[in-house]
């Protein structure tokens, strides 16, 4: 790869309209990064999907705190800085 590639939110790739929810899509380098802003009480399976997500995902929280529930049961908690 050559050469640098930027890109920015302020015009993103893909927009994609979600309840309760803001998902938005750049492409850098061939890599898709997504930001997703939540609403108080967002669900995944009641604002987005009915079925698990099996991809794997990383995610960098700025403000508020995101809770995960897996289907095996496992949770977990996440915030700015932790």
């Amino acid at each position: 790869m050559s050469g640098v590639q930027v890109g920015t939110f302020e015009q993103p790739d893909e927009t994609i309209p979600v309840e309760k929810a803001t998902a938005e899509r750049i492409n850098v380098s061939g890599v898709s990064v997504w930001r997703f802003v939540f609403e108080p009480g967002w669900r995944y399976t009641q604002h987005f999907e009915p079925d698990p997500c099996t991809a794997p995902h990383a995610a960098y929280i700025v403000s508020g705190t995101l809770h995960v529930a897996m289907d095996d049961g496992s949770t977990a908690e996440g915030g700015p800085g932790r």
